[in-house]
């Protein structure tokens, strides 16, 4: 049975930011529309983050089976962000497979692409409903409908109490992302993309 280990994290994570920064300089990438392609760092990323964090699966592992379970529970339940990400997770991946198939990184793009396209329409589906969401995403988007500063911590502790005292106004969501290396917003004191942002 396989154990997590930091070391195989970051050497994940290292790996696929060298595919990302080579996908980037190809027609795969260069196809895309710039508002889907702005995002492809950040969903590769996640992406891998928790193929490895919840199915201990390295890129050359990649299973249909623990992919349909990233993007149907845990993109919607723990990525705090706005529409426009979440429809570009399915072209970005589609495209990211290909050019890994393409190059032999891995040996199964189509499986993963099909799964991928099976399982988009769920994730949507929950992304734009709350009661599908963790509880410190709650906390994350409520704070962001609040248009609350996320790196100011005097900002972020007042929103917290009266979040917490159920007293929070909510006007229009915002459409700003949470940035990735910020302070998370659930007030657990790691990065955001340590904490709520997997």
């Amino acid at each position: 049975m396989k154990n997590y280990s930091d070391k195989v994290f970051e050497q994940i994570q290292n790996q696929v930011n060298n595919w990302c920064n080579a996908f980037s300089e190809t027609d795969y990438f260069k196809k895309m529309p710039e508002d889907i392609s702005d995002e492809a760092w950040f969903v590769t990323s996640v992406f891998s983050e928790q193929m490895y964090n919840y199915h201990l699966q390295k890129p050359t592992e990649w299973t249909g089976g623990a992919l349909q379970g990233v993007i149907t529970d845990l993109f919607p339940r723990k990525i705090s962000a706005d529409e426009n990400m979440f429809n570009a997770v399915e072209p970005i991946l589609e495209s990211f497979f290909r050019y890994l198939g393409n190059m032999k990184h891995i040996k199964n793009s189509d499986a993963l692409i099909n799964e991928l396209k099976k399982s988009t329409p769920m994730m949507l589906e929950k992304s734009r409903n709350s009661a599908a969401w963790g509880p410190a995403k709650q906390f994350a988007m409520a704070a962001m409908r609040n248009d609350v500063d996320f790196q100011d911590e005097k900002a972020m502790n007042k929103f917290m109490n009266a979040y917490n005292a159920g007293i929070t106004a909510t006007p229009p969501i915002s459409t700003a992302k949470t940035g990735r290396n910020v302070s998370c917003p659930c007030g657990s004191g790691n990065k955001f993309k340590k904490c709520c942002g997997r």
